[in-house]
């Protein structure tokens, strides 16, 4: 059987509602507008109540809406007949129906005028249901008009006809005697079944055959449909407006249809012997609501870094449901309501499941990428570093594992202690953590042995995590502590250093710092000079021969004189003794 449906979801509250938790006498009281404000969500107020209440129904419809409260629910709207299936959790609903209207009686005197059809009636009843069952669902449909006294409106009905049942309109009567006008249909007549029931508005009645009635209105949720007029049809209330009659021109017409919902269809009318048919009457309808079971979800782990592992949602309350994201980007199991970060997209997304035919609940969900932390190595004496990231969102937190302080929020270090530690940026879940060094302060200039023989240096204080380096060529050169053996009259330039004794993060074995105060050592300068002085010492004051020794009981040594015959290989001085 065909079926047209449609399914909407509400909340009580600032999201607005139909919870429709009030049962009504049928009368316009102040609960007949409670009920009115809780079922129609403010709409039709203007229409569908008296002017002296309308005031009070916005104030209190709009206190309702802005305090909140209540639960979801939702409703499904058949526009023809089909089955409801009741869903899963729920044992009650809210069931509405609404009659089809009665058809507009037809026209075949000269002149004539056919009565309009009565509006459909409404009934609204709370029923019990078991989860998974399925219910009929009978909705009026249209009544054509004829030539003929109009047919009745067809009732609608929800499970049986006794459960909860809107009673048809009746039909406009035949207008067939010149120079009259039929009847309207009977919005009274019948029966309508439930805990709240209205009838739909009587069909008008034409005069002489001048004119013919118009259709009676379709019931209300609150009140009785009003009734059709002459050519007029009821309108001005919440169910679907009367159809006008026939023309009042010399040769008439057909009578106009009903409106949906329930209206009563127009009476013919007919002149210069010309039949007219009255109008259609306007098809029924049944709305299911129903108070969604309690369900939510929840991720414990969000935000979630897309380098992560598996999400897995924290679900309590009715299951059977499905998962679904939005917008797209987010990879997630409809059946479980896991999430794999690492082949999603970076954003923020709504998680919504959806179960017991249309209840919903919702979360966030946020995917972020993961910062990348740049290093510098840093130096004891040689000034704050800052460390940056990319990539993450900012206003993370900093930390270091060790070698001095970090302010936390904008990671600006100083060092105090050498090695090697790690630095971290965080936020939320994600992280990056990456290595670096901070070098001690360079030692002083080395410590040479004079003279000018073989070169001796002595390594100055060793430093835990780092091996010392020299160099002989003023820093263009470093190696271990191996000093150089050629001859070199200008002097060695000999420096020292400290590099990283092993692999430091991205730093390997034998790095050095860049900082001028952690860099390397000011220089020494030692010459090697191995070639003896060459050349005759010249005669001493008092003899021939300076070197001659005194006590050999000649002349005495003349030092000045013995130096002065020789030349320094270098150029340096040379002293005699």
């Amino acid at each position: 059987m065909r079926q047209n449906a449609t399914t909407t979801n509400s909340f009580n509250g600032t999201n607005k509602s139909q919870p429709n938790f009030l049962m009504l006498k049928p009368q316009l009281s102040m609960k007949n507008i409670l009920h009115f404000v809780f079922g129609r969500d403010c709409k039709g107020i203007e229409t569908a109540l008296p002017k002296q209440l309308k005031t009070i129904a916005f104030f209190i419809c709009s206190l309702f809406y802005a305090v909140g409260g209540g639960a979801q629910t939702v409703s499904q709207t058949f526009s023809s007949s089909g089955s409801f299936t009741a869903p899963d959790g729920v044992t009650s609903l809210t069931v509405k129906c609404w009659g089809g209207g009665g058809a507009g009686g037809g026209a075949t005197g000269n002149p004539a005028g056919g009565g309009g059809g009565a509006g459909g009636g409404y009934a609204e009843k709370v029923v019990t249901v078991i989860p998974g069952n399925m219910y009929t669902v009978t909705v009026a449909g249209l009544v054509s008009g004829t030539a003929a006294a109009g047919t009745n409106g067809e009732p609608s009905w929800f499970s049986t006809s006794s459960e909860v049942y809107a009673k048809g309109g009746t039909g406009g009567g035949l207008g067939s005697t010149n120079n009259s006008s039929a009847t309207g249909g009977l919005g009274s007549v019948g029966t309508n079944i439930g805990d709240i029931i209205f009838d739909g508005g009587d069909g008008g009645t034409g005069a002489t055959g001048a004119t013919a009635g118009g259709g009676g209105e379709g019931s209300g949720i609150a009140s009785n449909g009003n009734n059709g007029g002459v050519t007029i049809g009821g309108f001005g209330g919440v169910g679907g407006d009367g159809g006008a009659g026939g023309s009042v021109s010399g040769s008439g017409s057909i009578g106009l249809p009903g409106d949906p919902i329930g209206g009563g269809g127009g009476g013919g009318r007919a002149g210069s012997n010309t039949d007219r048919n009255g109008g259609d009457g306007g098809e029924g309808q049944v709305s299911v609501t129903w108070t969604c079971p309690t369900a939510s979800i929840s991720y414990a782990g969000n935000p979630f870094c897309i380098d992560g592992g598996t999400g897995t949602v924290t679900f309590s309350g009715q299951g059977g449901g499905t998962y679904a994201a939005s917008p797209a980007g987010l990879t997630i199991n409809s059946g479980s309501g896991d999430i794999t970060p690492s082949s999603s997209m970076s954003g923020t997304y709504t998680v919504t499941y959806t179960y017991s035919s249309g209840c919903t609940t919702t979360t966030t969900v946020d995917i972020e990428q993961v910062p990348v932390v740049t290093t510098l190595n840093a130096c004891i004496g040689g000034g704050s570093i800052t460390f940056t990231q990319s990539g993450g969102l900012s206003g993370g937190t900093w930390s270091v594992s060790g070698g001095g302080t970090i302010v936390a929020g904008t990671g600006v270090f100083t060092p105090s202690t050498e090695g090697c530690y790690t630095v971290t940026y965080t936020i939320n879940n994600c992280s990056d953590t990456k290595s670096f060094v901070v070098f001690p302060t360079a030692p002083p200039a080395p410590t040479v042995n004079p003279d000018c023989g073989a070169i001796t240096v002595t390594p100055p204080a060793s430093v835990a995590g780092f091996n010392i380096e020299y160099s002989f060529d003023d820093g263009a050169t470093w190696g271990p502590n191996t000093p150089p053996v050629a001859e070199n009259c200008s002097g060695y330039l000999i420096k020292t250093r400290y590099v990283t004794s092993s692999a430091c993060g991205a730093n390997p074995v034998g790095t050095a710092s860049s900082n001028a105060v952690c860099e390397e050592s000011a220089a020494a300068t030692r010459i090697v000079d191995l070639t003896a002085p060459t050349g005759v010492s010249t005669a001493g004051s008092t003899g021939a021969d300076a070197c001659l020794s005194a006590a050999a009981g000649l002349y005495a040594f003349d030092a000045l004189a013995a130096a002065g015959g020789y030349t320094d290989n270098c150029g340096g001085s040379v002293t005699a003794t």
